[in-house]
């Protein structure tokens, strides 16, 4: 249990007071008490079940660091998204712009925006 994060916060009187320790790479690995040293005291109990139930499952057990590795990439994929809308967003606001002004052009012009453009608005020269 060494090598494991522990994290430890107190309660507050509408879930009961006292304190909750857990282990973040451990789903689910905690326990409470009235005190930090209590809580963690019965964390101690609360690994070596969920240890043993994780192993008589056959499951592999999480090694440490596990859970900030999953949320540092959790946390780069976000990013990611948010850049990639941010992309769209920016497109998506000059195509607004263009929009406006080719609306602008067909009131002053009389072309319809949605239609060719006459001949005497296409350059020949190219």
């Amino acid at each position: 249990m060494n090598q494991y994060q522990i994290m430890i916060a107190p309660l507050t009187e509408a879930d009961g007071g006292g304190y909750v320790a857990y282990i973040p790479d451990l789903q689910g690995c905690m326990s409470d008490g009235e005190s930090p040293e209590e809580a963690l005291a019965n964390l101690r109990d609360a690994y070596s079940e969920w240890i043993d139930t994780y192993e008589k499952l056959g499951r592999e057990v999480p090694k440490p660091g596990t859970y900030g590795r999953a949320m540092q990439a959790k946390s780069r994929e976000i990013a990611d998204r948010f850049e990639k809308l941010d992309a769209e967003v920016k497109d998506l606001q000059e195509k607004a712009e263009h929009f406006s002004a080719w609306l602008r052009f067909s009131e002053l012009t009389g072309v319809d925006p949605g239609g060719p453009l006459p001949p005497e608005f296409v350059s020949k020269t190219c």
